[in-house]
């Protein structure tokens, strides 16, 4: 991913965070990041694509990073079943662009 199609996504989901995704146009986007608004597109199709992309790339890290199912499944028989959420997840992740997602959606729902 590029250095701009990076920033460009963590305005959007910074902004669907904060206002919520309904509420969110990319014209907004251009005027966070001072930039053109057909600009964006040589980087993303659409706002429906922010979205997509980030989901994508969350989901892409996020499934990277989990233990293998069978050290999941290993866990229950020594740790009590809601324990195991909190050994799996939050994660430390290696990837700072995962991390900076992740500490922006943490705790928020996007609304759409």
């Amino acid at each position: 991913m590029t250095e701009t199609k990076w920033r460009l996504l963590k305005t959007a989901i910074d902004l669907f965070a904060q206002k919520g995704y309904k509420h969110v146009s990319v014209r907004e986007i251009a005027e966070v990041m001072q930039c053109w608004q057909g600009s964006i597109y040589n980087h993303i199709a659409s706002k429906e694509d922010f979205l997509t992309e980030a989901f994508d790339f969350y989901m892409t890290n996020y499934t990277a990073a989990l233990p293998p199912l069978e050290e999941i499944l290993a866990m229950l028989d020594t740790v009590k079943p809601e324990e195991i959420w909190d050994k799996v997840y939050p994660l430390e992740f290696d990837d700072s662009e995962l991390s900076e997602i992740m500490d922006t959606l943490g705790g928020q729902s996007i609304t759409m």
